[in-house]
């Protein structure tokens, strides 16, 4: 990736606070015939949020963009149904009914197990194994470009929901999508890269390597796991944009994660 001049990243850094303030979209609980919702509905300034979110993935050499209301709206909906099962209706023309599915998100989880002695080290296991399933579905892709490997683009620990009593997990919240253009395999490793450097952020730091080794064991994949290593290479030469990208990620984890990742490989 080309390095940006040091001058750009303090208004980055300016940018990137506001996004992460400021909510694309409003969320409430509902219940119809019985049946439990999320009614999820853009705010009406998201569209102008989502040039800005665009504006600075592409600014700091991220590979996910924003996906504008109506190209969001339909592909957060086929995926209920292609990757889930589940119907998710819409409610007007910004907001879809979104089935309450079962489980706590994995942030959750490893606040309260940050030693990875118990559910927190399950929870990993899950979200491996399930993005490695979902990894290997074909989707349309939501900009167009016919189907190809499906990606997350945002495949961060709160937006998959563990369910530690029926040992499934579920990815959710679908507002994004990797550029078509990149290889499954890159995309891939970029969503591995953003299960690992979440969840480093949050656990203890003498639990990196239990972490990487659970993450990349279970999702069994060395083509994409050698793809990762070397995007953390690329991130790693670029240390101030990758404090950017990476916000929660202290410099020591970050190295250790680093090392973790390169001396890991699977055969």
């Amino acid at each position: 990736m080309p390095t940006r001049p040091t001058r750009e990243l303090s208004p980055l850094g300016r940018v990137g606070s506001l996004l992460a303030r400021v909510p694309f979209n409003t969320t409430t609980r509902l219940e119809i015939d019985g049946v439990h919702y999320l009614k999820k509905q853009r705010r009406a300034y998201a569209p102008m949020l989502v040039l800005l979110a665009n504006w600075y993935a592409a600014r700091l050499g991220l590979m996910m963009r924003m996906l504008p209301g109506p190209a969001w709206f339909g592909y957060e909906q086929l995926l209920y149904d292609v990757l889930h099962g589940r119907h998710a209706p819409a409610s007007g023309k910004r907001a879809l009914l979104l089935p309450r599915l079962p489980g706590r998100n994995l942030l959750d989880l490893l606040q309260r197990d940050p030693c990875l002695s118990g559910e927190g080290r399950m929870g990993l296991q899950l979200a491996a194994i399930e993005l490695a399933r979902l990894h290997a579905c074909r989707t349309p892709h939501p900009l167009g470009g016919g189907r190809r490997q499906f990606s997350h683009a945002d495949a961060t620990i709160r937006n998959v929901l563990v369910d530690v009593e029926r040992r499934q997990a579920v990815w959710i919240d679908f507002e994004t999508a990797h550029t078509h253009a990149l290889p499954a395999q890159v995309r891939h490793a970029d969503d591995l890269l953003t299960l690992l450097s979440t969840a480093a952020a949050i656990i203890q730091p003498a639990e990196l390597p239990a972490l990487c080794q659970t993450v990349l064991s279970n999702y069994g994949s060395s083509v994409v796991t050698g793809a990762m290593k070397d995007l953390v290479q690329s991130w790693d030469a670029r240390p101030l944009a990758r404090r950017l990208a990476f916000p929660d990620l202290e410099d020591g984890r970050w190295q250790a994660l680093c090392e973790d990742t390169a001396r890991l490989g699977l055969h």
